[in-house]
């Protein structure tokens, strides 16, 4: 599984699931904290639709923590002022590029987790576009 795929699924996981994974790794082997857990705010950039321009929104509020396994640098960036999840996410990251025995198993359970996701947002898609007006049936 690629990173960012698997990025995409864990920022959308619960913290009972990331915390699981992340003091499942803790226990095989040390991590290093490199920068604590802490809030920070970046810049949101956009593209203009036009003229395919960049500029910057505004500001957002991020988590971010890096811890480091064997030589392996792991990051943990979320969105919002979550210190618990950005760890789990940065504990997470590190397990996954030093190539700790059990992820394959994590893959694994992603998949099952991206199922989970897939299914909540057609569910949620679907009630939007029951709420869908047809411009063209209003026609008399």
């Amino acid at each position: 599984m690629k990173r960012k795929e698997r990025t995409r699924i864990l920022v959308n996981c619960s913290n009972e699931f990331l915390t699981q994974w992340a003091q499942y790794f803790e226990q095989q082997t040390q991590f290093h904290v490199i920068e604590e857990p802490k809030n920070a705010l970046t810049m949101l950039r956009m593209r203009e639709s036009a003229q395919h321009s960049l500029f910057y929104l505004g500001e957002v509020l991020v988590s971010e923590t890096r811890v480091k396994c064997r030589d392996t640098i792991g990051i943990g960036l979320i969105q919002g002022n979550e210190l618990e999840k950005s760890y789990a996410l940065a504990v997470i990251d590190a397990a996954c590029n030093a190539a700790l025995d059990g992820v394959d198993q994590l893959e694994k359970a992603l998949t099952q987790e991206k199922q989970k996701q897939d299914a909540a947002h057609a569910r949620h898609v679907a009630g939007i576009l029951k709420t869908r007006v047809n411009f063209e049936t209003m026609d008399v």
